[in-house]
């Protein structure tokens, strides 16, 4: 019987139809392709814009925050204080190029305010008092360039970012060492608060006694007790140079030597007599020429060993001279800012002066 023959049609017509087919495809695939590589491209440039847009705000942010806080602005009105970090943001925001563009930075991308704990990110920055001030938040905002996605009418994307700097300010409450912090500022020198306040008052330059005063209680010239609560065993040579210990810091409480957030106050006791033994420890200091800090007290109760200091806060002072020996002894202060690691900061008034953490990015 004879095979029957079939045909399904022409062979070179079938293969030139799948030839069409693979073509338009591939012809497919390859625009998708170039999306996706278009798309990364663009994508990572604008990371990278990102990055150097931060680099910016994080600059401009620390440049402003060691400006206000530097000790050429000690005696300036809040808002000298405030051009002056303002010009410095623009400075720094300036050096820091987004691609090949330089960020300009605008007055009203620049503002300052109060953060009652600036590492709490969720907390807003309180700018209702001009005035009152302990950080500097600084916003870049600009245009980037795409290269591929122009091609769909994209030619460019807006980036922003942003940066706050935070500082010392009018709210050091206290101090705790820890072994990450390194040794306290603190010296145990008191000096009456209105006393202070008024050599701050009469500008630069201005100078007072710190010590002997004779303005405390009986038997007290202005040395106190950090760390004894009234035992007498401290060391005042060593807390004069190296600062109270961690040790001596927490006699005062698990917190360290702090003022208490319902009173603003803290008591410590005098360390009574006219100390002379401390002239080489007061030397070392002077010769430092390093900024150190002073309590604050508002008044004195009772005398000789039983005198009381009622402290509420603290100070930035530099020494400029010391005498102790023979007659008119005296140290001679003038006000100073202290950056210390060891400082504790709450927001309940006005408790100190010049002095407080180092200026720090905290967003």
């Amino acid at each position: 019987m004879p095979r029957r023959k079939c045909y399904s049609g022409s062979r070179d017509g079938g293969a030139d139809h799948r030839k069409g087919t693979v073509l338009v495809l591939f012809a497919t695939m390859l625009t998708a392709m170039c999306g996706m590589v278009a798309m990364a491209v663009d994508t990572g440039a604008l990371a990278c814009y990102r990055g150097q847009a931060q680099n910016a705000a994080d600059a401009a942010a620390l440049a402003a925050a060691w400006e206000m806080a530097s000790p050429d602005h000690m005696h300036s009105e809040p808002s000298v204080k405030q051009a002056a970090g303002y010009l410095k943001a623009v400075e720094y925001a300036s050096r820091n190029h987004v691609g090949q563009a330089m960020p300009v930075l605008l007055p009203t991308q620049f503002s300052v305010g109060t953060l009652s704990d600036p590492h709490n990110p969720a907390e807003e920055m309180n700018t209702l008092n001009p005035d009152d001030y302990n950080s500097v938040q600084v916003t870049i905002s600009q245009e980037a360039p795409l290269f591929f996605a122009a091609i769909f009418g994209m030619r460019s994307s807006t980036i922003q970012t942003q940066a706050t700097a935070s500082f010392f300010s009018q709210h050091t409450v206290g101090f705790k060492v820890t072994g990450k912090t390194g040794p306290s500022s603190l010296m145990p020198f008191a000096v009456k608060r209105t006393d202070y306040e008024a050599m701050v008052a009469s500008g630069e330059g201005a100078t007072m006694k710190m010590y002997p005063s004779d303005k405390t209680a009986p038997g007290n010239f202005g040395l106190v007790e950090i760390g004894s609560q009234g035992g007498g065993a401290t060391d005042p040579k060593r807390q004069i140079t190296d600062g109270p210990s961690q040790e001596d810091l927490a006699e005062h409480g698990e917190d360290g030597l702090v003022l208490d957030s319902v009173t603003g106050t803290l008591e410590i006791f005098g360390d009574p007599g006219l100390k002379t033994s401390i002239k080489d420890s007061v030397d070392i200091v002077l010769k430092s020429g390093v900024p150190r800090t002073i309590l604050l007290y508002d008044s004195v109760d009772d005398t000789g060993q039983n005198a009381v200091y009622t402290i509420s806060g603290f100070a930035g002072v530099k020494l400029l001279s010391a005498k102790l020996t023979g007659n008119n002894k005296e140290i001679i202060i003038e006000a100073a800012v202290v950056a210390d690691n060891t400082a504790v900061t709450e927001n309940f008034g006005t408790t100190s002066y010049f002095v407080g953490s180092p200026v720090s990015l905290v967003r």
